[in-house]
């Protein structure tokens, strides 16, 4: 198993929707983010350097996730996952992104994953 980082239920505004009226209104999604560092997590030394900092992590995928409206979460989820895996030294990233549009159901979510120097 490797070492991970878990950052989860990320709540983000988005303006998100097949439909140009649900696209037209903010709405908010959650992400959970599975990250693993392509050198682990021993060894840090506590120094924020050798390691992923989570924080700016998460501002990083905010500042994505609020750029342009999108018609998928498949496109989103792409988007945030070629950002960290070329601006963060990783291994893999996955993202879930959970929508709450059907009334229905609890939520419609969607993981994606990537490996460096694999798609995204």
């Amino acid at each position: 198993m490797s070492d991970t980082i878990y950052i989860s239920r990320l709540k983000i505004p988005v303006f998100i929707g097949v439909p140009i009226e649900e696209r037209s209104v903010s709405q908010d999604v959650e992400v959970s983010l599975e990250l693993i560092p392509e050198d682990g997590l021993f060894g840090t030394n506590d120094e924020i350097k050798k390691t992923v900092n989570y924080y700016d992590v998460a501002q990083q995928v905010k500042a994505v996730a609020q750029k342009k409206p999108r018609k998928l979460i498949e496109q989103f989820n792409e988007e945030i996952l070629s950002m960290l895996i070329q601006s963060y030294p990783l291994k893999s990233a996955s993202i879930t992104t959970y929508k709450y549009i059907l009334s229905d159901a609890e939520h419609v979510s969607i993981k994606m994953t990537v490996q460096k120097g694999q798609g995204a």
